[in-house]
């Protein structure tokens, strides 16, 4: 980590110039999306400043993803489906018929059973609860909450009994949550974990296309805004030859 001005502008003063260097020729926008040689680059600096940067990317990256997953733009390419005792719980439905091959765009809806990623108080005390554990005042939940990274001071991380961890503004901490102690989070928490199911019921949605994956592409997103099921939506990206 670099805590310091001085090690975050030797950081960035490293990062300027090796920028410097590659668009002298023009090979700069070349390197912008190229992670592997991003990569390679700062393996010559020191351990320190690899550290930070690589933090950086990989904040950035995170944000990317989240974004193009907002716009529905992300592909998620094949994805295996990690459930149990799978069943059909609709018929296929066509999106969409290709006038010239007559090919055809299905959409498949699948359910089965999955694991709930939980969290004993244990793992979050020693992990993930620098900062505490702080109670929603609107609905009573109980979190343990940490530090964000060091480029968001004003974000703090939350994780709860289950589910994954999430940002979340200071302010917001301060204004819609309450800091309760340690045994009374203990109690609140333990018996939370105790009542939420180890499994749990979850829906997939999957097309079943032409090997041409720009068919699938083009009605990925009406195939999710197609099902009206009350059960958690997992779209698929899983394209194969039908």
């Amino acid at each position: 980590m670099l805590n310091t001005h001085a090690e975050q502008d030797s950081a960035c003063a490293s990062w300027s110039a090796w920028r410097a260097e590659q668009g002298k020729d023009g090979r700069a926008d070349s390197y912008a999306s190229n992670v592997e040689q991003f990569l390679n680059r700062i393996m010559v600096l020191h351990v320190e400043q690899q550290n930070r940067f690589f933090e950086l990317f990989y904040e950035r990256y995170l944000a990317a993803v989240e974004a193009a997953k907002r716009a529905g733009a992300f592909d998620f390419g094949v994805e295996e489906i990690r459930a149990r005792n799978l069943r059909s719980v609709a018929e296929p439905q066509t999106l969409f018929v290709d006038p010239a091959s007559g090919a055809r765009t299905t959409l498949h809806e699948l359910e089965g059973e999955v694991d709930v990623e939980r969290h004993t108080f244990e793992t979050v005390l020693g992990i993930y609860a620098g900062e505490g554990f702080y109670r929603n005042q609107r609905s009573g939940r109980i979190y343990g909450v940490g530090l964000h990274l060091d480029t968001r001071p004003n974000e703090a991380r939350l994780i709860g009994v289950k589910g994954p961890r999430r940002g979340l503004e200071r302010s917001e901490l301060a204004e819609k949550y309450e800091r309760v102690d340690r045994d009374e989070a203990r109690r609140w928490w333990e018996a939370e974990y105790a009542k939420t199911p180890a499994t749990e019921l979850r829906r997939f949605h999957i097309l079943s296309a032409p090997s041409s994956r720009s068919t699938t592409r083009s009605w990925a997103r009406q195939a999710y805004t197609t099902s009206k099921s009350p059960a958690r939506r997992s779209p698929m990206a899983a394209p194969w030859s039908g």
